[in-house]
């Protein structure tokens, strides 16, 4: 997170408040120092926190370097969203495209408000997947900007008590969450996961709940990155093969079946496609990018029996997502040709991690 020091916690040492505000820049700064944030401010702010700490080994030089360094420790252009740190009447305003969160100092009277940014996925592997889509955000913003969060696995269903906890302990977090969406004007149910979540922490200003309009994580996977790595991933498995040539065929009208198709179980006979006609509308779309189902539709669906497999998926469990985090670590990445919707989303994914987990850059304060 980006913390901006107002001149307004500019207090002499005999103002009521001095001590507390003491403290407060002491935990923010500190975290910066750790490179956990990013923090600049007014010059009159630096200015002054330089001397009140100047005896300080390590704060003593994060302020005189900003000090120093004051045209290029600014407020970074890339971001959309900082808090404003001020004595009192905080209030939120928006600059632009800019939305600025202002807090009171008393905020930040602990150390345990201001660790490392949380970032609570579904699955410990998101949030890598997620990582990834940072980086190539700041590459693409030809930026040099410095990043870190503590990845909090969610453990699937338990993602809503997780959140609820991280927030509880006023922690920095953000939240990113897949809507299960199964074709275009789909409403997620009740008991889902994203419903459980999209009502917590509506009033908290350090939380981000970010939910994505596709399926599932795997619906953000770049064609280029599943064509590089499904082959050694799956050793030209004969099934694997036939699936991954089913999902081929989806391409063909990728806009309208991609963020919706899933990858992991495909499409089966089962009450929810039967009993839905949008869905069924979408099952017979995926049926009919593929010219070896010789049969129509409606022929197949009815001679399946029930959970048959209306379209196969790509690969089941968590594979997909797997060998797409094996390529990247062993940095056989290509470039990522992105679909319109990825390219939506991606960008949508790193402008908000950038914001909720900016940090100081981790070389060497002189």
């Amino acid at each position: 997170m980006f913390f901006y020091l107002t001149k307004s916690l500019v207090v002499e040492p005999n103002n009521d408040k001095y001590r507390g505000i003491y403290k407060a820049i002491h935990h923010i700064a500190s975290q910066v120092a750790d490179s956990n944030h990013a923090m600049s401010g007014d010059y009159e702010v630096i200015s002054h926190f330089r001397e009140i700490f100047k005896e300080d080994l390590i704060l003593g030089e994060l302020f005189n370097d900003i000090y120093q360094n004051f045209a290029t420790r600014g407020l970074p252009s890339e971001l959309t969203f900082y808090i404003e740190v001020v004595v009192d009447n905080p209030s939120n305003r928006k600059e632009g495209n800019v939305y600025i969160c202002q807090k009171k100092y008393l905020e930040y009277s602990t150390i345990d408000s201001l660790i490392e940014t949380r970032v609570i996925c579904e699955d410990l592997y998101d949030a890598e997947f997620y990582k990834h889509i940072l980086k190539w955000y700041i590459n693409d913003k030809k930026s040099k900007l410095n990043y870190s969060f503590h990845n909090q696995g969610g453990g699937g269903k338990n993602i809503a008590r997780t959140v609820k906890e991280e927030l509880d302990k006023k922690h920095i977090t953000i939240c990113i969450v897949d809507t299960d969406k199964k074709y275009a004007n789909y409403i997620p149910a009740k008991d889902s996961t994203y419903k459980k979540c999209e009502p917590i922490g509506k009033d908290v200003e350090y939380y981000n709940f970010l939910p994505l309009d596709v399926h599932e994580i795997e619906n953000l996977i770049p064609l280029n990155y599943i064509d590089v790595a499904f082959s050694n991933y799956t050793e030209e498995n004969f099934n694997d093969k036939k699936n991954k040539e089913a999902f081929d065929f989806l391409r063909k009208d990728a806009e309208n079946i991609l963020p919706y198709f899933d990858y992991k179980n495909g499409i089966r006979k089962n009450d929810e496609l039967l009993n839905n006609q949008d869905y069924m509308r979408f099952a017979k779309l995926c049926y009919k990018q593929n010219p070896k189902m010789l049969k129509d539709f409606e022929t197949h669906l009815q001679e399946l029996d029930r959970k048959g497999q209306v379209y196969p998926p790509l690969i089941g469990g968590t594979g997909t997502i797997k060998m797409t985090l094996n390529l990247i670590s062993n940095n056989n990445c290509p470039i990522p040709v992105l679909l319109d919707y990825q390219k939506k989303n991606w960008v949508r994914i790193g402008q908000n991690m950038l914001n909720w987990c900016i940090a100081r850059n981790k070389e060497a304060i002189h």
